[in-house]
C-alpha cells in the first residue's frame, strides 16, 4: 500500500501550484463576463466559426476576416471555433478557458524561475504575475486568448531547454512549442531567438555530449524549416506588409510624428509601460487619441520615465552579463525582443499602446523583480512580496469585475481616459443599441468641444441623429466626418439606406425628422 509520504506533492511544484491557485481565485470572478469589442468579431460573430467544413478558412485567410493589418493567429481562431462547436453561444466558456490558461501561464513562470533561480525567487515572481492588474484586459478579454497560449508555450520550451542534456524527446517536445506558439500570435516567432540566447547564457557548461550535439542539430533544423515555411506559406495568402496610409491618427497618433518626435515617442510609450508595470492604478482599454498624442515634449513625466527605464535595462543587462548572472540578462533581453515589436520604434503598429501587449515580456521582468525580492532581508521581504500581492489582487478583481459588463467598463475607463475619443464613441454606441439614440447623441454633444477634430465622434453623432430619424442633421454630421477622413465614405451611405428604408415604410413622413 502506498505510503501517505510518497503521495504528497513535491516540494518542488508547490510555487507553481501556489502561483496557480492564486490566479484561479483572483480571477473566478471574470467567468461572469462576456463579449467585449473584439470579441464579438473574432469569437462570436465570424461566419467561419460556424462548422467544421469551414474552419480550413481560418488557416488561409486573416484573422478578423478582412482586417487592414494582416493578423493572422489561426490557432487561436480554431481554438474558438472548436469552443463554438461543442457550447454554442455561452461567453462564459471561453472565459473558463482563459481563467484555466493563465493559471498554467502564472504556474510556468513559477516553474521557470524555480530552475533557474531557486525555491524563493519562484514563488515571488509567480504570485506577482498572477496577480499583476496589467494582466486583466487578456485574461477577461476573450481575443486575450492568442498571448495566453502563445506564452505558455514559449514558457514550456524555455522549462524544457533548460535541462541538460537535451533529451530528442524533450527536443520534439520543444518544437511541438513552436507548432503552437507562432500560430498563436505573432510574438511566437521570436521564441527559436529566445532559446539560442538561453542555450548561450543560461546552460550550464557541461562535458562534451556527442548525442546532445546531434540532437540540437536536429532541432535547429526543425525550427528553421517550420519557420521558413510558415513565412513562405502565410507571404502566399497574406502578406506581411500592409497598406500604411490606412493607419487611422485616431487609434494610432504616432502615424503623425515626423523627425525628432519619431525617435522619442517609442520612449514615451516607454514610459507609460514602465508607469503600468509599477504602478497599474489608471488602467484603460484604449490609449489613442488624445491620450498620448504624437509629439513628444521635453515637459512630459513620461518621456523621462521611459529614458529612465531604458538607461535602467541597459545597465541591468550590461551588469548581469559582467557579473555572469546569464539567467537575468536572459529575462531582460527577452523582454525587450517582445517589447521591440509593439514598441512603434521599428515599425508602426496599428493601435499605439495596448496593456495586452505587456502580458508576455512582464512575465520575464517580474522574474527579474522576484530574484531581486529574494535577495532582501527574509522577513522583509515576503512582506513586501505579501503587501504586492494583496493589492494586486484588489485592484485585479476590482478592474476584472468592470470587464464583466461592457457598459459598466465603458463608463469606467471613459472616466479615467477621457481624452481618449474611441472611448466617448463606444459609450454612445453602447446607448444606441440599446435603445437610447437620444441620450447617445446628448452624450456625444456634451464631449465633442474636446473632439472636434475626430472623425469618428461626428459619425457616431451621425448614427445617433439618423436612429431618431433626423436625417438632416445626420447627413451634416457624416459630411463633417467624412471631410475630417475621406478614407470613411460609409457613414453617410448608410445613413442614406436608413432613410430610403424608413421612407419606404412610412411614405407619408417626409419631414426633417
Amino acid at each position: 500500500m502506498q505510503s501517505l509520504k510518497s503521495r504528497r506533492v513535491p516540494r518542488a511544484a508547490y510555487p507553481g501550484l501556489a502561483a496557480a491557485l492564486l490566479a484561479l481565485v483572483v480571477y473566478a470572478i471574470s467567468l461572469g463576463g462576456t463579449y467585449i469589442w473584439d470579441d464579438m468579431f473574432i469569437a462570436r460573430d465570424d461566419p467561419r466559426l460556424a462548422s467544421p467544413s469551414q474552419w480550413k478558412q481560418l488557416w488561409t485567410k486573416d484573422y478578423f476576416n478582412g482586417g487592414i493589418d494582416n493578423l493572422y493567429r489561426p490557432l487561436t481562431s480554431t481554438t474558438f471555433a472548436v469552443e463554438k462547436w461543442l457550447h454554442g453561444d455561452r461567453p462564459w466558456v471561453f472565459h473558463l478557458v482563459n481563467w484555466l490558461l493563465h493559471a498554467a501561464v502564472a504556474a510556468a513562470v513559477a516553474e521557470l524561475a524555480r530552475r533557474c533561480a531557486g525555491q524563493r525567487a519562484a514563488f515571488f515572481a509567480g504570485c506577482l504575475f498572477a496577480v499583476h492588474p496589467i494582466h486583466v484586459e487578456v485574461v477577461s478579454g476573450i481575443v486575450g486568448r492568442s498571448e495566453l497560449l502563445c506564452t505558455l508555450a514559449i514558457f514550456l520550451a524555455l522549462i524544457l531547454m533548460w535541462r541538460r542534456p537535451l533529451t530528442r524527446s524533450r527536443a520534439v517536445a520543444i518544437f511541438a512549442c513552436e507548432v503552437v506558439a507562432v500560430p498563436s500570435k505573432e510574438q511566437g516567432i521570436l521564441l527559436p531567438l529566445m532559446l539560442l540566447v538561453f542555450g548561450v547564457l543560461v546552460w550550464r557548461r557541461g562535458e562534451r555530449d556527442e548525442r546532445e550535439i546531434t540532437t540540437i542539430k536536429w532541432l535547429i533544423v526543425a525550427m528553421a524549416w517550420a519557420t521558413a515555411a510558415y513565412l513562405i506559406g502565410r507571404e502566399s495568402f497574406l502578406r506581411f506588409e500592409w497598406d500604411r496610409h490606412f493607419l487611422d491618427p485616431l487609434r494610432q497618433p504616432m502615424a503623425l510624428s515626423k523627425g525628432v518626435d519619431r525617435i522619442l515617442m517609442p520612449l514615451v510609450l516607454l514610459g507609460h509601460y514602465a508607469q503600468l508595470m509599477v504602478a497599474p492604478f489608471r488602467l484603460s482599454p484604449d490609449y489613442g487619441s488624445h491620450v498620448i498624442g504624437s509629439v513628444a515634449r521635453l515637459r512630459d513625466p513620461y518621456l523621462w520615465l521611459g529614458i529612465f527605464a531604458a538607461i535602467a535595462w541597459l545597465g541591468g543587462t550590461l551588469w548581469s552579463l559582467v557579473k555572469r548572472r546569464g539567467f537575468i540578462a536572459f529575462c531582460l533581453i527577452a523582454a525587450a525582443m517582445v517589447y521591440a515589436i509593439t514598441s512603434n520604434a521599428l515599425f508602426l503598429i496599428v493601435m499605439l499602446l495596448a496593456e495586452r501587449w505587456m502580458y508576455l515580456p512582464s512575465a520575464f521582468l517580474l522574474i527579474v523583480a522576484g530574484m531581486a525580492l529574494a535577495r532582501m532581508n527574509r522577513k522583509w521581504g515576503n512582506a513586501l512580496v505579501v503587501a504586492l500581492v494583496l493589492m494586486g489582487s484588489v485592484r485585479t478583481m476590482t478592474y476584472a469585475y468592470q470587464w464583466n459588463d461592457p457598459a459598466r467598463l465603458l463608463r469606467y475607463a471613459s472616466v479615467r481616459q477621457p481624452n481618449s475619443s474611441m472611448l466617448a464613441v463606444l459609450v454612445a454606441e453602447n446607448l444606441r443599441i440599446n435603445g437610447r439614440p437620444a441620450d447617445a447623441e446628448a452624450y456625444m454633444l456634451q464631449r465633442l468641444p474636446g473632439f472636434t477634430d475626430c472623425w469618428d465622434v461626428w459619425n457616431e453623432l451621425a448614427l445617433d441623429a439618423a436612429e431618431q430619424h433626423h436625417w438632416k442633421t445626420a447627413t451634416r454630421y457624416a459630411d463633417t466626418g467624412f471631410q475630417l477622413n475621406i478614407g470613411v465614405a460609409g457613414t453617410g451611405a448608410l445613413i442614406d439606406q436608413m432613410k430610403a428604408d424608413w421612407l419606404a415604410k412610412h411614405p407619408g413622413d417626409v419631414g426633417e425628422r
